[in-house]
């Protein structure tokens, strides 16, 4: 039997309304950060639908592999950066995860 990579704590869920904000092409946000700097592309899931981005988050997060920890000093909030690699679309995608909520906060594509 192969050995299990430990992927860490599963998603309790995902804020899918900033991930789609920031990282869908018709986001808002993403839409304003292009403009002010067009190389944020590479942060964008490109002709991707909202459903399609979602499935691609989805996979990504079953491939993942944790990569950093970072803690705010102040608010003691504690967030665990993985890195996940969807077969489907070709993305590898960067996740971050709250440690005390399980909520993955964001997700975002960091190479195709």
């Amino acid at each position: 039997m192969p050995d299990r990579i430990f992927r860490g704590r599963e998603a309790k869920g995902f804020n899918w309304e900033h991930i789609i904000e920031r990282h869908a092409p018709e986001g808002s946000v993403a839409q304003q950060r292009l403009r002010e700097n067009p190389d944020y592309i590479v942060a964008i899931f490109e002709n991707m639908t909202e459903n399609q981005i979602k499935g691609c988050v989805r996979r990504g997060w079953k491939n993942r592999e944790k990569v950093d920890t970072q803690e705010d000093v102040i608010t003691e909030v504690i967030r665990i950066k993985y890195r996940g690699f969807d077969p489907e679309t070709g993305y590898t995608l960067e996740m971050w995860q709250n440690q005390s909520t399980g909520i993955v906060e964001t997700a975002y594509p960091i190479a195709k």
